[in-house]
């Protein structure tokens, strides 16, 4: 008989506090899509030109869905109100989260000195203080990154980050910068529950990091030996089919969780 090893799941997300139970725990990240994504119809209501179909819209780009579908989501834990006014900000917490000490702070400021004045991203910076521990199996690493295609006039923008979530066994908090998509003076806005605020790609460093294979594929008149032409082999394919990739080759991503 053999003897099976339980591998440690590629990711988890651990809670030390029984409070944190209700809260919208991480998950995939296909269950957090955007409302306007999904009211978007495949196909634009009208044609563009009488002679021509109607054109897809991204509904049925499968490129742009799989990027959102991506790895797992973090979202808000709580309620969360913002008003700028210059350089000047507040917040407030809607929705308070007590712990047997006190009131746990979702939201805490992050010194602006970190950013020179070089730096694209000067302005008001803060962070999600993160209720969530991360683990990875061994040689993974997790890639943070604002929420892919989320959408214009967002008022805030997580910053990326790799952290080594096998070897780091801490918290990892999300800073983020205030935006202004309307080039107000003075405005407000709502960071809502549940809104997704960071998304977490987990990955083998051993692949990401390798040095590539960078090559001149051979051109030779017999098609049979022409290596260009096996490369684009699909081609002759998509030329012929709108949907070729989408109904041919890509692989049902809900299949692989588990």
């Amino acid at each position: 008989m053999f003897n099976f090893i339980n591998r440690k799941p590629i990711i988890e997300f651990v809670s030390a506090d029984p409070i944190y139970s209700a809260l919208i725990k991480p998950d995939n990240s296909r269950k957090f899509f955007p409302d306007w994504v999904k009211r978007m119809k495949e196909q634009t209501s009208e044609n563009q030109h009488p002679d021509k179909r109607k054109m897809d819209t991204v509904r049925k780009c499968v490129p742009f869905l799989d990027a959102m579908r991506l790895g797992y989501m973090i979202t808000c834990p709580a309620d969360v109100y913002v008003s700028v006014n210059g350089n000047s900000i507040d917040t407030e917490v809607r929705t308070q989260l007590n712990f047997g000490t006190g009131q746990t702070e979702m939201i805490s400021g992050h010194n602006i000195e970190q950013m020179s004045p070089d730096s694209p991203y000067r302005g008001t910076i803060l962070k999600f203080n993160n209720p969530w521990k991360i683990n990875t199996r061994p040689g993974y690493s997790c890639l943070f990154i604002d929420p892919i295609n989320r959408g214009k006039n967002r008022y805030f923008e997580c910053f990326s980050g790799v952290v080594d979530t096998d070897n780091y066994q801490n918290i990892i908090n999300f800073p983020f910068r205030i935006l202004n998509p309307k080039n107000e003076d003075k405005y407000e806005f709502y960071i809502k529950k549940g809104e997704p605020i960071i998304q977490v790609i987990p990955f083998k460093r051993t692949d990401a990091y390798g040095k590539p294979q960078v090559r001149m594929a051979k051109r030779h008149n017999d098609p049979k030996q022409d290596e260009w032409a096996y490369e684009l082999r699909d081609g002759d394919d998509i030329a012929g089919n709108f949907s070729w990739y989408r109904e041919h080759q890509v692989e049902k991503k809900i299949t692989l969780e588990k």
